[in-house]
């Protein structure tokens, strides 16, 4: 942990920055396990390490810390988006996958929130207004994937502002809707439909068996 009082690029102490990050871990890996309700704020300062007073200095509730760990995970989910995007592969491997990341990402989101119990309600609301505030980012992402392919001839000229909230939806309602089927089952599938839609006419039939290869 840094001692030489530096700041990050939000102005926050680098040593300050560096434990919040330390009990956001912590706390992401107790909600992970055991659910919001059976998790408890003693727990989270034993498991990073720091005083529980410490803890209540940067997250005043287990509400706020639950947020803060959701939002990092989404934070995180952008940049592996966008790590993706930058590669040089063609556009239907890059998109499946990102459809396999989107899946992946979102499917522990909405397995914390189906350890909610309904006294928790305005949490979830907040969480989803959270999850909605970052959509626009990751669209993006899946828009600038859309419209190479449709430049290089790899896909119809879909609308390319449309069709990553369409991605974006079903793949939300497809965890939502059938929460016991395995992400990667559910992934193999929103791959399948979207590059089946999306595909050039000309392109072959397999196509999107092949490009699941290639992603795997």
């Amino acid at each position: 942990m840094p001692a030489d009082g530096s700041t990050s690029e939000t102005g926050e102490p680098a040593w300050r920055l560096a434990r919040r990050r330390k009990i956001v871990a912590a706390a992401s890996r107790l909600f992970g396990r055991a659910g919001y309700d059976l998790v408890q704020m003693d727990e989270v300062a034993r498991e990073a390490r720091v005083g529980k007073p410490t803890l209540y200095r940067y997250f005043p509730s287990k509400d706020e810390l639950f947020l803060e760990v959701a939002a990092t995970a989404l934070a995180d989910l952008e940049h592996r988006l966008d790590r993706q995007r930058a590669t040089d592969s063609e556009p239907a491997v890059v998109l499946a996958r990102m459809i396999e990341t989107l899946v992946d990402g979102l499917s522990r989101q909405v397995a914390s929130l189906h350890l909610l119990t309904d006294g928790h309600s305005a949490l979830a609301d907040r969480w989803r207004r959270l999850f909605n505030a970052r959509r626009r980012p990751i669209i993006e992402t899946l828009r600038g994937v859309i419209e190479r392919g449709i430049a290089d001839g790899a896909f119809r000229p879909v609308d390319p502002e449309i069709v990553p909230a369409f991605i974006i939806g079903m793949i939300r309602g497809g965890l939502v809707g059938v929460p016991r089927r395995p992400a990667a089952q559910i992934a193999a599938a929103a791959v399948d439909l979207v590059l089946h839609g999306a595909g050039a006419a000309a392109t072959p039939a397999r196509r999107p068996a092949r490009a699941r290869r290639a992603a795997s």
